[in-house]
């Protein structure tokens, strides 16, 4: 373009913003943003329904990927002049009428635009006054601590507040089998609290607050002019996760419902968003946004910076992961696929953009498969994404879904890997890649050992998020012990498919030199209890960038111990350990000391004498081959350091006689 007339342009497009400015912008009172916590994207979130940067906040806030990218990382940045957020179309008895507007003003002396027209909360809410310019009871914007951004990070696995901050309860509840809204503070807590990813980010906002539209003239204003409220609720909530791969993954999911009297015909549902992929040395002129025309089925558009060429090359992939559905119950997919509607490369008047110019735009079913976009102050700037969907009928009443995905890959291939995982796990109500199934560990007790035994039900786990092509479902065991159900856990043994031959059986002798509470060369100790944990794991996902995952495994508490040759010999009990030292290792603490009796006959009676044959405890045994004692005397109080006598006696008459020290100062 020649330099005169890309002035002239420039200059034109100025004077219309600058006449475009409108004094009227409504800013509800309790508007609140807070940023994603967990995953790369590093992203701001309204309770009114924007997504990035909020102009009625005035705050400058960037969003990005990767969050810790900056300098000369490179990263996806996402304007600090423009947001994201919901659109939504449709035709009132002929009408077009469109939700949000957007409109042109002034800030900090720079001319931008300002999305407008939802405000946080519900329509019918009994607290909110009536709107007489549009007579339609509770439909205004009501002040309400409820109409919050809620974060799962911030609640119990009760739903309630942990952060200090009085929020309300978690308002997402667990009724009628499936995930629900509650608007009911009260009734919230008569459900279970639903979480469904590592960090669930939820509010709720309304297009009726008339106040907030500036282009609202009346309801019998020119329909060519002017501007009605749909009369749409949206329920929005964002999923994220803090592991690989799904770190780079963000689900905004929303849910549409039509709270008016009237049908919403020929209805179109979109998402915007103008992020720009950026590196040191990189030219932003060389961005570039292209539909993957590849696969439709896909419903997919990306956007990649071809001139990074080494290291991290970010593909941003837009994805439609959940339609409304057309009049035949299938769902409409991705039927356009262009930049915003407000052409900022085109200026237009301010007249121009009507709600019937922005239904039109929406409704042109347009797919543009490659754009080149330039970004320069004497360059059309054209780096905005528009996808949605289309077109749709909604009754009173009637609600719709609109998921999009938002997800970086190292290249394209990554990018479609990642797709197709992200994919899985919506179809499967967002469950996660497992881990192998727990295998049912159990145990024998012998002599000094423990022999355990499991089955092989971790060897058949599938997965149906991580196909086997990717990555096997199981790869093998992990073996712990510990002196403590709480640890700390030592493995024993690993086992690999491919490296090593599969068992289902470990002899444990405790010389293996796992625990360094044990002594190298000992035996495990008779009696002593000794925790175990069998795990299993796969192999992860290597193309996807997906670790090995472990399953969590069923700890078990198992006591060494022998038996005698006969039923009812005591010719072998055997008293463990002598001289019983607190300080010992078999000993769980000082507090707790005890002292073991193997080799028991099924049934006995042990009765425990000083040497001057004062009787100190009668013990009924009856079960097993072991018993133990806690030093407390029949009265209750803790022995003193001597030498006992125990007598061990059958009912058909055997007796046998040992003899224990027990010391328990330092």
């Amino acid at each position: 373009m020649p330099f005169l007339e890309r002035t002239f342009v420039m200059a034109v497009f100025a004077l219309h913003t600058v006449c475009a400015q409108v004094s009227r912008i409504y800013i509800p009172s309790t508007i609140m943003g807070r940023s994603t916590l967990v995953s790369n994207f590093s992203v701001r979130v309204y309770n009114d329904g924007v997504i990035g940067h909020n102009m009625r906040t005035r705050e400058e806030v960037e969003s990005i990927w990767p969050r810790t990218g900056q300098g000369s990382h490179v990263r996806i940045s996402y304007t600090t002049y423009q947001q994201c957020g919901l659109w939504l179309g449709c035709k009132i008895n002929g009408r077009k009428v469109v939700s949000p507007v957007r409109v042109t003003t002034q800030f900090t002396g720079t001319t931008t635009t300002e999305k407008m027209k939802f405000v946080p909360g519900t329509i019918g809410d009994p607290n909110a006054p009536t709107d007489t310019a549009f007579s339609a009871a509770g439909w205004k914007y009501h002040d309400d601590p409820n109409y919050v951004v809620y974060s799962s990070m911030d609640y119990d696995a009760h739903g309630v507040d942990q952060s200090g901050r009085n929020f309300p309860d978690w308002p997402i509840r667990l009724a009628e089998g499936r995930p629900m809204y509650m608007r009911d503070v009260e009734v919230r807590s008569r459900y279970a609290p639903v979480y469904r990813s590592d960090e669930d980010i939820f509010s709720v906002y309304k297009d009726t607050e008339t106040e907030a539209d500036p282009e609202f003239f009346g309801r019998l204003a020119s329909p060519e002019t002017t501007s009605i409220p749909i009369g749409i609720e949206v329920r929005q909530t964002i999923f994220s996760w803090c592991s690989a791969p799904l770190r780079d993954v963000l689900l905004i999911s929303f849910q549409v419902m039509n709270q008016s009297n009237r049908i919403l015909e020929d209805a179109y549902i979109g998402f915007e968003v103008w992020p720009l992929i950026l590196k040191a040395n990189a030219p932003l002129d060389t961005n570039i946004v292209t539909y993957f025309s590849g696969d439709r089925s896909r419903n997919l558009g990306y956007q990649h910076n071809p001139a990074i060429t080494h290291g991290v090359r970010p593909h941003l992939g837009v994805a439609l992961l959940e339609t409304p559905r057309n009049s035949l119950g299938t769902q409409n997919g991705m039927t356009f696929w262009t930049e915003d509607i407000y052409h900022n490369y085109l200026p237009r008047p301010r007249m121009e953009y009507t709600d019937a110019f922005r239904y039109d735009y929406m409704a042109r079913d347009s797919i543009e498969h490659l754009r080149m976009h330039f970004h320069g102050i004497n360059l059309p700037i054209k780096n905005s994404i528009f996808a949605g969907s289309g077109p749709f009928c909604m009754l009173p009443g009637d609600s719709v879904i609109l998921t999009v995905a938002l997800l970086v890959g190292d290249g394209l291939d990554h990018l479609l890997s990642i797709h197709d995982l992200i994919r899985r796990v919506y179809a499967n109500n967002l469950l996660t890649p497992q881990p192998p199934k727990d295998p049912l560990l159990s145990y024998s007790p012998l002599d000094g050992a423990i022999q355990l035994t499991w089955n092989d039900a971790a060897e058949h786990s599938t997965d149906p998020i991580v196909p086997d092509s990717l990555g096997k479902p199981f790869l093998g065991y992990r073996l712990y012990r510990a002196r403590t159900s709480e640890g700390p856990y030592y493995v024993l043994k690993q086992w690999s498919r491919g490296t090593d031959s599969l068992t289902h059986e470990y002899l444990d002798d405790g010389r293996d030199g796992a625990d360094p509470t044990i002594p190298q060369g000992t035996k495990l100790l008779n009696n002593v209890r000794y925790f175990y944990k069998l795990t299993a794991f796969d192999e992860g996902a290597p193309g996807l960038g997906l670790s090995s995952m472990e399953s969590k495994g069923r700890t078990i508490e198992a006591r060494p111990g022998a038996r005698p040759r006969g039923a009812g010999d005591v010719s072998e009990i055997r008293i463990v350990p002598n001289p019983l030292l607190v300080t010992h290792q078999a000993q769980n603490s000082v507090q707790s000391p005890r002292i073991y009796f193997s080799y028991l006959p099924e049934v006995c009676t042990l009765r425990i004498y000083t040497v001057g044959l004062d009787l100190v405890k009668e013990i009924v045994h009856t079960a097993g081959t072991s018993e133990s004692w806690d030093l407390r005397a029949e009265a209750g109080q803790q022995v003193a350091s001597q030498l006992y006598i125990v007598h061990f006696a059958t009912p058909n008459g055997r007796t046998a006689v040992r003899k224990f020290a027990v010391v328990t100062g330092e």
